[in-house]
């Protein structure tokens, strides 16, 4: 096995290399193996999924009804369809939406802290500049 482990802890330094080299000597010679190291993200807080549940989608929901011009469609390569306006399917448009704009697809559960950040603003923005909707702040007091 070739590892080398001063370069490696210059390189990864935080990680805890003496359980990975311990765990590494253990591994049964000849057989092949990959070890991922990645760093750990912070998942969305409940705090966020509050307010997109609770505010965001709500809010955009009563804008589509009451602008009768827009209806929701969805767009999956060239094929269009419009669909019943549905907190699910609002939901799933704004994903959509996001995802064409980020150039990647994400579903919420997917998304750590800084992504789901930047999908509610995205959002909030959207709905702002499309349908003329201003999404009210986070209730920061609110528990």
């Amino acid at each position: 096995m070739r590892w080398n482990y001063t370069k490696s802890k210059q390189v990864f330094d935080g990680l805890n290399l003496d359980e990975i080299m311990m765990f590494l000597q253990g591994w049964p010679d000849g057989q092949r193996g990959t070890i991922e190291i990645k760093k750990i993200r912070e998942s969305k807080t409940k705090e966020q999924l509050a307010y997109y549940y609770s505010t965001i989608l709500p809010t955009t929901m009563e804008a589509f009804k009451q602008n009768q011009d827009f209806s929701l469609v969805i767009e999956l390569g060239d094929k269009r369809a419009e669909i019943e306006l549905t907190q699910d399917n609002l939901d799933m448009f704004l994903k959509t939406k996001y995802g064409k704009f980020h150039g990647e697809f994400k579903d919420k559960s997917e998304m750590d802290i800084e992504e789901c950040s930047k999908f509610m603003d995205f959002c909030i923005k959207w709905v702002n500049t499309w349908l003329g909707c201003v999404v009210p702040p986070a209730d920061r007091d609110r528990k």
